[in-house]
């Protein structure tokens, strides 16, 4: 697994320049394809700021290599990043977004 501490650093600066400036952010480092990351993250989003009005799927990798040189975990962690995610990060913000009276289920 890759380390993620530089992105961390670079978010978080990014988020004290929002706040700084007068807006709300807040930094939830996430696995979005994992079901428990995703409702973690809707559920700290939330409470935070008392309501979830958006979700945005922005996740996303690829595999430079042909089907032959591409091996079945390498694909699998594409399409769980790629496919899966969008479902989950979905499946956790879509009940909250309608309890706002917003989106679609």
């Amino acid at each position: 697994m890759q380390a993620v501490w530089p992105a961390r650093r670079k978010n978080e600066r990014i988020v004290t320049k929002i706040n700084a400036g007068g807006g709300r952010a807040v930094f939830v480092q996430c696995n979005a394809a994992l079901a428990a990351d995703c409702q973690r993250t809707v559920m700290i989003a939330a409470e935070i700021f008392g309501r979830l009005d958006i979700v945005f799927n922005n996740a996303g990798i690829i595999r430079r290599a042909n089907v032959i040189g591409t091996t079945e975990d390498e694909w699998d962690r594409v399409m769980d990043v790629n496919v899966k995610s969008i479902f989950l990060m979905s499946k956790y913000a879509v009940p909250e977004i309608v309890k706002q009276g917003g989106g679609t289920a």
